[in-house]
């Protein structure tokens, strides 16, 4: 072979190596805070949608359910270099559609997603009916959340308590009596009965910036009234940490950041919220109220080794060198 076609070969497979080897996806690992401030929902198991999540969306396992809508709001939602939907398993069920010149990134096989001007990047095979800008890619990495938002509800769980729940009637008031960081710390020890014994809540603000509520307790059913519009004043100022919970079921809309990392959860009415659960049941919209106030600091979430563009090119060079050396 001439000499100048290998070392065309030799080049251009080294390139190739180079953008075989990339992985669109990739993005980098975020603290607890930077979860919550970017992301409306992240499932380290399935999500099966019914209904509008307005924010983005990360599903470690599989993507199922009805008619769902992602990424409604893209102005109101905080930057980030991850994509509007991001599903480390496959995609089924009933059509997906992805607003806002949203991208989307799919580990496993994918049908029934339209992308509404966004990029569809799917690594397995399209099934069937996938609308929109698309592309195959050799692969999605899917970031690894789940650390970081258990130590997190440990960390909020080992929070001092600085404020009181008084239960009158129906009625639960939370007073806040916040301390030198304006943060407002709760503590209910059996969520089961608190939710059971009451239908209503409200807040005495206290001059707060922030309201940690940790619930203990394993298994339960919320429906409670929010009064005189403080469930919107305190949306994004408010985590409930459900650090016991397995099952949480909201059959009234609810306002703040659902933080149940080990919990299976459904809604029938909306969250708002960001919501952090291991297998998630929407039948009610999720609405953007990104958590904004002070978090313990804590480790990055890890994400899986990428393929690595550069081994791959430096190893094609490496043949290509050698095959120069013997001809």
């Amino acid at each position: 072979m001439p000499r100048f076609l290998n070392l065309f070969i030799c080049a251009f497979l080294t390139v190739a190596g180079l953008t075989l080897g990339a992985t669109p996806s990739l993005a980098g690992p975020l603290t607890a805070a930077e979860v919550l401030s970017q992301f409306n929902v992240v499932t380290f198991g399935n999500l099966n949608a019914f209904s509008e999540i307005q924010g983005r969306t990360l599903v470690t396992g599989n993507l199922g359910g009805k008619l769902s809508t992602y990424y409604t709001r893209p102005s109101e939602v905080n930057a980030s270099n991850y994509g509007a939907l991001t599903v480390g398993g496959k995609v089924t069920g009933a059509l997906k559609t992805i607003d806002g010149n949203g991208d989307a990134y799919i580990a496993g096989n994918a049908q029934n997603m339209h992308m509404n001007g966004g990029t569809a990047y799917i690594k397995g095979t399209v099934i069937s009916n996938v609308t929109g800008n698309q592309q195959i890619v050799p692969a999605v990495d899917v970031p690894n959340f789940k650390p970081v938002m258990d130590q997190l509800s440990t960390d909020l769980k080992g929070l001092a308590t600085t404020s009181t729940v008084t239960i009158s009637g129906k009625r639960a008031t939370f007073t806040a009596t916040p301390g030198a960081d304006g943060q407002a710390v709760f503590s209910i020890p059996n969520g089961d009965a608190f939710f059971k014994s009451t239908n209503e809540i409200t807040f005495v603000l206290g001059g707060a910036n922030s309201f940690i509520i940790n619930v203990g307790g394993s298994s339960m059913t919320v429906i409670e009234n929010f009064l005189d519009g403080i469930g919107a004043t305190i949306a994004p100022m408010a985590i409930w940490n459900f650090y016991d919970a397995t099952s949480l079921n909201f059959n009234r809309e609810f306002y703040g950041t659902v933080l149940a990392p080990n919990a299976t959860i459904s809604n029938i009415f909306a969250l708002n919220g960001s919501v952090i659960a291991k297998d998630f049941t929407p039948l009610g919209a999720v609405h953007l109220a990104s958590y904004s106030g002070p978090l313990p600091s804590g480790p990055k979430a890890e994400i899986p080794a990428p393929q690595s563009a550069a081994l791959v090119g430096l190893a094609l060079l490496a043949l290509c060198t050698i095959r120069r050396r013997r001809t």
